[in-house]
């Protein structure tokens, strides 16, 4: 895992956390935690930022998340709250007094006295009246590992379970009736480790990657596949070098075939180094935006590869300063996200899966619609000779049209009155027959519906005497 680094800590600050190891502390120094909501496949990863002195109290500054915002209607209904709490807040103040006691600090104040013994009670939120109790001592496996814990009772019914080498294991939501178990340690590499770009873009030489691409600008719409053969792999110091042979072909245009050098992305980049749920400024949309790296969707595909999500959000200035004025309670933690329907999405060793990007009237589609790895092919890859032949992206269409193209519910088709086809034929781009309509002597057009076909690229041939005739290609939305 390549994660960002801790800015330099003094060696006090060090020195207070070696001293006992982890012996029951809610958090480490050095750990990044990964917990999931019970019930739930939202992930939330959590971390020590920085950490101060004050007076004889060490004061941990933990992780801030860009969360959507709840009160924000109207306009701003898929607007974003930045460096927001999570379910531990901003800040952990450890106690000077060296007697294993932690105030938790933002929109709520708790304290965890972790050194508390079986049947010791405290006031865990004196300004709700909200008292613990260490109710049950434990002995539990925990990613692994058999780990010594304590079960604290809370006297609203919510509990807290603490362990002496893993920390909080389970923290009730003190907002709903959920709570947050954990689920992996990135930095021991214990249970579920979150993957990055690092791990999304590791190929290995003879992987191939087949993709589906198309874009609407205006009035205009384009198609295209292409296939990506891995050739040569080379890591560098900060990122790794591919050559790969492409074989591809944008419709109405010449197929290609070329051999070039591909870094997908550089091991520094922000994309990269992301925590879960951060904020941050994309350097793969040449800066025009934000990123939300989202793992509320960390989930395995059906190939039962680990894939990511992550929504992009355009953010204007102005409207940014409009929406502070419209909306005081949240001031300068608004971010609107201006584009909600742009998405990118990501597989451990198999890079980009889909993307679907807008922007005014330009809009783009990328998906991965088959690949092969370790010698195993999974969904659809084109063989070289289906994508190279100039002749299978040309419309031989003469006598017959084909409108609207691209099309959306239906597709007319239309042939001139001396041909009279016997049937017509539609084939996908894979060259399967997908259907076949007989027609009567006196039509020379017919209505077909597409509404529920899958998109992409089609080809339309007249039957004429038993002979194939013209045809021509059209795409469905």
């Amino acid at each position: 895992m390549n994660k960002k680094l801790l800015s330099t800590i003094t060696f006090v600050i060090i020195s207070i956390f070696i001293t006992n190891a982890q012996n029951w502390q809610p958090i480490t120094l050095n750990e990044i935690y990964n917990y999931q909501v019970t019930g739930g496949d939202e992930y939330y990863t959590i971390k020590v930022d920085s950490v101060e002195i004050s007076g004889s109290d060490s004061v941990f500054y933990l992780n801030r998340v860009a969360l959507p915002c709840d009160t924000c209607t109207g306009d701003f209904e898929n607007a974003y709250l930045k460096n927001q709490p999570q379910f531990l807040m901003r800040t952990m103040i450890k106690s000077g007094t060296d007697d294993g006691v932690y105030v938790l600090s933002d929109t709520l104040d708790f304290t965890i006295e972790t050194w508390a013994n079986e049947g010791d009670t405290w006031d865990f939120m004196p300004a709700q009246g909200i008292t613990a109790e260490i109710v049950e001592l434990l002995e539990l496996d925990i990613l692994g590992t058999t780990d010594s814990v304590k079960k604290i009772m809370l006297s609203n019914g919510d509990n807290i379970k603490l362990s002496k080498n893993h920390g909080i294991i389970f923290f009730s939501d003190l907002y709903s009736d959920e709570g947050y178990s954990l689920v992996g340690m990135e930095t021991s590499q214990q249970g579920c480790i979150i993957p990055d770009f690092w791990n999304f873009y590791d190929f290995e030489v003879g992987d191939v990657f087949m993709y589906s691409s198309s874009f609407n600008y205006a009035y205009e719409y384009g198609y295209s596949e292409y296939k990506r053969t891995i050739l040569d792999k080379q890591i560098g110091e900060n990122q790794i070098n591919y050559t790969i042979r492409e074989v591809g072909y944008v419709f109405g245009e010449e197929p290609y075939i070329e051999e070039k050098a591909w870094t997908p992305i550089n091991q520094d980049s922000s994309l990269v180094n992301a925590y879960n749920r951060e904020l941050l400024i994309s350097d793969m949309d040449s800066g025009s935006g934000y990123l939300y790296y989202s793992i509320s969707e960390f989930e395995n595909n059906e190939s039962g590869e680990v894939a990511i999500k992550k929504t992009h959000s355009g953010v204007n200035q102005g409207m940014f300063y409009e929406a502070r004025f419209d909306h005081p309670e949240v001031h300068e933690d608004l971010l609107l996200e201006s584009w909600d329907k742009d998405q990118f999405i990501y597989g451990v060793g198999l890079g980009l899966q889909s993307e679907h990007f807008h922007f005014f009237e330009y809009e783009h589609y990328i998906n991965l619609i088959g690949y092969v790895k370790n010698g195993d092919t999974t969904g659809t890859v084109y063989s070289d000779s289906y994508l190279l032949p100039i002749e299978k992206h040309q419309a031989h269409s003469a006598n017959i049209r084909a409108w609207p193209n691209p099309a959306n519910d239906v597709v007319n088709l239309s042939w001139e009155d001396q041909i009279q086809p016997s049937s017509i034929r539609v084939y996908h781009s894979n060259g399967i027959l997908y259907m076949e309509l007989p027609i009567t002597p006196i039509t020379n057009q017919v209505v077909i519906e597409t509404a529920h076909w899958r998109s992409g690229l089609y080809m339309v041939q007249l039957v004429v005497n038993g002979m194939q005739g013209d045809y021509i290609r059209f795409i469905v939305q």
